[in-house]
């Protein structure tokens, strides 16, 4: 079956297994594809860009002589009719693949598993340290608050919405600006710092697909290189965004910690509220464009919803959130602290609390500038688990707290913490952040936590290196709780029934709560 889709700028002709793109001959204020040759240079732009992605997908660009007609009744004999002298525009190759691969109609139908957002944490992060910084010269003359400018003109400009929603978008719009405007020179010294890179620049759910077994990213924006040349977690927010516009809250928090986990990045996290609502903006116009482009009935409802909620999901980034707080989960190796840590900040998401967990194996690893699962040999174990460097660990630990908890996160600190002073840091940060402190201290029996190690061992992909010696030296140094450490403290034991552990979560969050 052959289908044709038209967009904005471009015509897709599905037909088999394949995908023909073909650039519209358009000049409009922020693109010119008016002749084959600027057709053929953005096409070879576009080839360039995604395969950085999915170069499974993105098979090569074709000259095509004939009209537009006959290369639909039959694509592939008029491309093998065509000749580079005779082009009349230029076809982009792709792979077809179902609609239904698409993250966009997973996240509408309910069907988003936690593993492929764990996918696309990896994908991106992986996407973004594989790309080289911008250099000085090469940086964008228009910044974020450029184009975040002209959006919101774009927005106010637009017919149609009745006086009450054009106030809401003006004074959403004014206060986006004023954030943007005071978090610049902050971005310029991101952006000489090496965090502005050449990346996707349109990583909404609808840019991105599950390919066989993982996630792909396609569609990256060509034909501006301003829009692409922009702080890497300013990209990755995009995603996180409309995670939140398609009401998944759990899972946009998964996809940023999962990140944040690989890149380390948590300084960022004082633009994410700026940028999403950005992001979510820029969404917003698309879909009041599309509303307007010749789109009846149904399909014209749907653009205008779709406008609405990325209105409202823009407000609800901006909005003041719930004050943050501090948790510490702590106790032996084997205790279960990283799920407690994971059910946590699920929880926190879907009360609308932004939380993300810090691990304390992950920053060690990153300390020494190794892979998250990389295993010391007997030479290396005594400077990896040295007093000094797990010294710096807890020193990395509390910088990112202190990092999530100004950007308005919950910090949730998964690390043994075993002994008084490694406790009694996290709590004057608490203090000297105006935050709530809470210790959970997570216990499991002997035989369940020996059960749990080694399972964990045999599996080989998680970052801690313990084991059941680990453990039991652990014992021996263990500080306990002590009448000084009482506020906020509060036992939770894990015997392996998720269920229940899940339901003394809930228990204890409300608890903590109510105090």
């Amino acid at each position: 079956m052959t289908v044709c889709i038209e967009t904005h700028i471009s015509r897709v002709l599905l037909h088999g297994e394949r995908a023909y793109k073909v650039k519209k001959p358009l000049r409009l204020p922020f693109l010119d594809f008016s002749s084959p040759e600027r057709r053929r240079w953005f096409g070879e732009e576009e080839l360039r860009l995604n395969r950085r992605t999915a170069p499974e997908l993105y098979l090569g660009l074709r000259p095509l002589s004939a009209d537009w007609t006959t290369f639909c009744a039959d694509p592939e004999a008029a491309l093998q009719a065509s000749r580079a002298d005779t082009a009349l525009d230029w076809v982009l190759c792709m792979r077809r693949f179902d609609a239904d691969a698409l993250l966009a109609e997973q996240a509408r139908n309910g069907r988003l598993r936690p593993q492929m957002i764990d996918a696309l944490a990896a994908h991106v992060a992986g996407f973004h340290q594989s790309l080289p910084p911008l250099p000085p010269e090469a940086l964008p003359q228009r910044d974020t608050l450029h184009w975040a400018q002209e959006c919101v003109q774009a927005l106010q400009r637009q017919p149609g919405p009745a006086p009450p929603q054009r106030a809401e978008v003006e004074a959403l719009g004014a206060a986006l600006l004023a954030q943007l405007q005071a978090l610049r020179p902050w971005m310029q010294a991101r952006a000489a710092a090496g965090q502005v890179r050449e990346c996707h620049g349109d990583l909404h759910l609808g840019n991105l697909i599950e390919w066989e077994g993982g996630v792909r990213a396609f569609d990256a924006i060509e034909f501006e290189p301003d829009l692409r040349a922009i702080d890497v977690l300013s990209d990755a927010t995009f995603a996180f965004m409309d995670l939140l516009q398609y009401r998944q809250p759990v899972l946009a928090w998964r996809f940023l910690n999962g990140y944040l986990d690989i890149t380390g990045d948590f300084e960022g996290l004082r633009g994410l509220r700026a940028w999403a609502t950005y992001r979510a903006l820029v969404r917003a116009r698309v879909a009041w464009l599309s509303s307007g482009s010749g789109s009846e009935g149904a399909a014209c409802a749907q653009a205008l919803a779709l406008h609405e909620s990325y209105c409202a999901c823009a407000q609800a980034l901006l909005a003041a959130p719930a004050p943050p707080g501090l948790w510490l989960l702590m106790g032996l190796s084997g205790s279960g602290k990283s799920t407690v840590a994971q059910l946590l900040r699920d929880a926190l998401a879907q009360q609308g609390r932004p939380a993300l967990c810090l691990r304390s194996d992950l920053e060690r690893k990153r300390l020494l500038g190794v892979a998250a699962t990389a295993r010391p040999d007997a030479m290396q174990q005594a400077q990896w688990y040295s007093p000094a460097l797990t010294q710096q660990t807890y020193a990395r630990l509390q910088q990112a707290a202190q990092q999530g908890l100004q950007a308005g996160c919950s910090v949730l600190i998964d690390a043994a913490s075993l002994r008084r002073h490694e406790r009694q840091a996290l709590r004057a940060l608490a203090a000297q952040q105006r935050v709530p402190f809470y210790v959970w201290e997570c216990r499991a029996g002997s035989a369940q936590a020996q059960r749990r190690l080694e399972a964990r061992q045999a599996d080989n992909r998680d970052p801690s290196d313990a084991d059941a010696a680990v453990r039991a030296l652990q014992e021996g140094f263990f500080e306990p709780i002590d009448a000084s450490e009482q506020a906020g403290h509060r036992l939770l034991h894990n015997d392996g029934d998720l269920a229940a552990l899940q339901a003394q979560v809930r228990a204890a969050l409300h608890e903590d709560e109510s105090r």
